[in-house]
């Protein structure tokens, strides 16, 4: 007779067995019932096909094992979520090739609100980063979580522009919760873990591999409500993100930009065949309708009135220009401000983004109805 321990004793141990693929476990839970019932009668059913592999080590073989890590997860504060456990979220639970279990570290009432991926190239263009990181400043002041997976580039500039503003933010991680990864990201990674949550399909201790970052992937677009792809060049990691999304039947949005730049050639396709075309952070607010959680910039433009404070002093160095001159080039704006051609760019398309300004042949303006907006500490 076989002692009944903890529930999750027996799904660490189904989970711990990288063989056997999620929907082989999910075929056994079918046939089985639950993870303890797997243990007890269906050892033939499990190492059947069973081959061993660079993962074999990651397996746990007995129960006393499986119960040392359910007490090292409780010591890290870390939870460990099955399938079939109730508080499992559904949106990765509909997903197609859902993961036995996840594992949280951190908030992880963050998981059942509306959330919404931001991701793109590591190699980022100013640009990018810059709208990367304002996307994530203005989800801040909304109910959304903004989900991404803490690469360099695009991931990384999304989680902080969140994290400045207040927001909350989860990263989907190819490896262990407890595994920083890249390791330059380890001062986001610590803010990450202490302000918002971080999550994976891996039981902490496990190294990232290759062929984990398309698994992550899926786990980006599956949480998500809509995912938003700033710079991706063709055949990237985020364009398996926009796909997946897609499949999963999620909102799929682009930011298009400069067809010279091999970051913009996968966002730009990605408008081609039908994404969204993310021109502006409103169109998405209003698109999943996410209500304001404060009174932030834009809830300040509605009402026809901006505080100059809560713009970088990089864009207040256009508007100032706007403001004196009326209209500009991005030459004229280079020449002025010494920034380059990607940052001015940049720069310009997060304003608007915001509303604050317009373009059309070739020339910036200011919008009208913040013509009157800024004053004089501004022109200082």
């Amino acid at each position: 007779m076989i002692e009944m321990k903890e529930k999750n004793i027996y799904d660490l141990w189904l989970d711990s067995l990288w063989e056997c693929a999620p929907r082989k476990k999910h075929l056994l839970i079918e046939k089985y019932g639950d993870s303890y019932h797997v243990w007890k009668e269906g050892n033939n059913d499990v190492l059947e096909g069973m081959k061993s592999g660079a993962q074999e080590n990651d397996r746990i073989r007995t129960l006393e094992e499986a119960e040392a890590i359910s007490a090292r997860l409780k010591e890290m504060d870390v939870t460990a979520l099955a399938w079939d456990d109730e508080e499992f979220p559904d949106c990765i639970r509909s997903i197609k090739n859902p993961p036995w279990m996840i594992y949280v570290y951190g908030k992880q009432e963050l998981l059942y609100r509306t959330c919404v991926a931001v991701v793109g190239a590591r190699k980022a263009s100013d640009y990018g980063k810059l709208t990367a990181q304002r996307i994530g400043e203005r989800l801040a002041h909304t109910e959304a979580v903004v989900v991404s997976g803490m690469a360099s580039g695009i991931d990384a500039w999304a989680h902080q522009g969140t994290l400045e503003e207040g927001g909350d933010t989860i990263a989907v991680l190819a490896g262990g919760v407890d595994v920083c990864y890249p390791k330059s990201n380890r001062r986001l990674y610590g803010e990450i873990r202490r302000k918002g949550a971080i999550i994976s399909e891996f039981r902490p201790g496990i190294r990232p591999r290759a062929y984990y970052f398309p698994l992550r992937n899926r786990l980006i677009s599956g949480i998500s409500a809509a995912t938003v792809i700033v710079e991706a060049a063709v055949g990237s990691g985020s364009l398996i993100t926009a796909e997946l999304a897609m499949e999963q039947g999620r909102e799929v949005f682009a930011v298009p930009g400069n067809i010279d730049r091999i970051g913009s050639l996968g966002t730009n396709k990605l408008i081609k065949d039908g994404a969204g075309i993310l021109i502006s952070v409103e169109d998405l607010v209003e698109e999943l309708s996410l209500e304001d959680t404060n009174d932030g910039l834009e809830a300040g433009m509605a009402d026809g009135a901006a505080e100059p404070e809560a713009l970088g002093d990089d864009e207040k160095a256009i508007i100032r220009f706007l403001l004196c001159n009326g209209e500009a080039t991005t030459d004229q704006l280079m020449g002025v401000t010494g920034f380059s051609t990607s940052k001015i760019n940049g720069l310009v398309t997060v304003l608007e983004m915001k509303g604050i300004v317009s373009t059309a042949i070739g020339k910036i303006f200011l919008a009208k109805k913040f013509e009157n907006l800024y004053n004089m500490p501004l022109m200082h």
